[in-house]
């Protein structure tokens, strides 16, 4: 999609392609879940890593005293 096309498309209702019509939602609305989505996705696997590496570094605090 070009930036200049996105507030026309962004503001038509949302087609479901698997039933064949549309839905009482708008494209935009579609578009901010899924990017909600998908920071919720990477926020949990960061603080997953981020958790795994203080462990890590707590165990090898507890080695050295």
């Amino acid at each position: 999609m070009k930036l200049d096309e996105a507030p026309k498309k962004l503001a038509q209702k949302y087609y479901h392609g698997h039933k064949g019509k549309t839905l009482n939602l708008y494209e935009w609305t579609i578009l901010k879940k899924f990017l909600n989505t998908q920071y919720n996705i990477w926020r949990s696997a960061n603080n997953y890593r981020n958790s795994c590496f203080n462990f890590k570094r707590k165990e090898r605090q507890n080695l050295k005293k």
